[in-house]
């Protein structure tokens, strides 16, 4: 598999070849569901935490603003 690819990623590519060769699609369809439930959390907190380093350059970007108008 594919260094590049999140440990999420992975694991929806696996179950994915696994529901496309197997006569247990039911079974596998649940499987499916819960791997992309852990893709999207996995979204979800890289989306917040590039929110987090934006807030946090824009707030230095502020305070290093400030101090060089103060002096």
């Amino acid at each position: 598999m594919n260094e590049n690819f999140t440990p999420a990623q992975q694991k929806l590519f696996q179950v994915l070849d696994k529901i496309n060769s197997s006569p247990f699609r039911e079974e596998l369809m649940t499987e499916g569901h819960e791997a992309l439930d852990e893709a999207v959390a996995e979204n979800q907190r890289l989306q917040d935490s590039i929110h987090q380093a934006s807030t946090a350059m824009r707030n230095a970007r502020q305070c290093n603003q400030g101090e060089t108008a103060g002096q």
